[in-house]
């Protein structure tokens, strides 16, 4: 979409998909802070912020 932009033109779906093959998900960027996260999670020192009325079902009962 950068290539477009610099040849003031529209972009195409050509450009979206280039642009798509060059993301980099940030749980790859951020491996180490995203496993301290899941550590954090999963360590049972945390609270929701949500009453068990209101969270997704998609949640395991033992996190609530």
């Amino acid at each position: 979409m950068y290539e477009a932009f610099y040849e003031e033109r529209e972009f195409t779906t050509i450009d979206i998909c280039k642009a798509l093959k060059q993301v980099i998900p940030l749980a790859q960027l951020q491996t180490n802070q995203m496993l301290k996260l899941q550590n954090w999670a999963s360590s049972g020192q945390i609270r929701l912020a949500s009453s068990p009325s209101n969270i997704d079902s998609t949640i395991p009962q033992n996190y609530i």
